[in-house]
């Protein structure tokens, strides 16, 4: 019993980290001032400071997204089987088995892929390398296509069920049964307006916003307004409070009982 209060200590208290994490990320968004190209490019900014910065995404040589077809910076997509499995339990009352069924999941595809891109405002454009950023996409993709009814282990060539396409994955049994396959695909699309939050960084043709070097610089991405992301966050700092708080305080009265004969 000990150990499980443990855990569910170590839970609560990871909650409250993530939520000390996001009101470190707020008080950066709130204390950061937006800076426009040209005045990075004067050196308005020291690098290594962290900057903020609003326009539009702009890309010369931009991903397509391979589900929607879309052009973007950034994008992850995964395709997933819905297989129903077939499976036989005892009831402990009558001890007969009994015939039931769940939901199971496997990966068709799963892709990410992301490219260097600018943001442009009136004054000039910023490049951003979006490695290890915390990028806010949006979802272009999220639907379910149901397999035919003879469907044994068809996949997803193209974004659409392809008859007779056998799938690659491993063969299922007869307790398993394709549903279809799910799709997922969340992009950061160009020509749109952005957000940046990160640390300046030198060289090359123009100021650049890259990976951070210092641990206490955020790097934001997002499709969102300054405001939405700064009520995002609010939102979750005040339930992570909530849920950490009580999750602690399961896990140490779960440690204390323990210790009460």
């Amino acid at each position: 019993m000990i150990a499980v209060g443990i855990f569910v200590l170590v839970i609560g208290l990871a909650l409250l980290y993530w939520r000390h994490l996001e009101q470190m990320k707020v008080a950066q968004i709130r204390g950061t001032r937006t800076s426009t190209a040209q005045e990075l490019k004067d050196g308005a900014v020291s690098t290594g400071k962290a900057v903020e910065v609003k326009g539009t995404i702009q890309c010369d040589s931009p991903l397509v997204a391979p589900l929607s077809g879309k052009q973007c910076v950034w994008f992850t997509c995964e395709s997933r089987e819905r297989i129903e499995v077939t499976y036989f339990e005892t009831n402990q009352q009558t001890k007969q088995q009994e015939r039931k069924t769940k939901t199971e999941h496997r990966v068709v595809r799963s892709d990410k892929s992301m490219v260097p891109f600018w943001i442009q405002d009136s004054t000039g454009r910023v490049m951003v390398r979006p490695e290890d950023a915390e990028i806010d996409g949006v979802t272009v993709v999220d639907r379910f296509d149901q397999a035919p009814a003879s469907s044994i282990g068809q996949v997803f060539a193209t974004g659409g069920l392809t008859a007779g396409y056998v799938s690659s994955l491993p063969p299922l049994d007869g307790n398993h049964r394709i549903l279809g396959i799910e799709h997922k695909e969340v992009i950061f699309p160009v020509g749109q307006p952005g957000y940046v939050l990160g640390e300046l960084h030198s060289g090359g043709e123009a100021p650049t916003i890259a990976k951070r070097v210092k641990s206490d610089v955020s790097f934001v991405i997002s499709t969102k307004s300054e405001e939405e992301l700064v009520a995002d966050a609010e939102s979750r700092v005040f339930w992570l409070l909530i849920a950490g708080g009580v999750v602690s305080l399961c896990g140490v009265a779960l440690i204390v009982k323990n210790f009460i004969p």
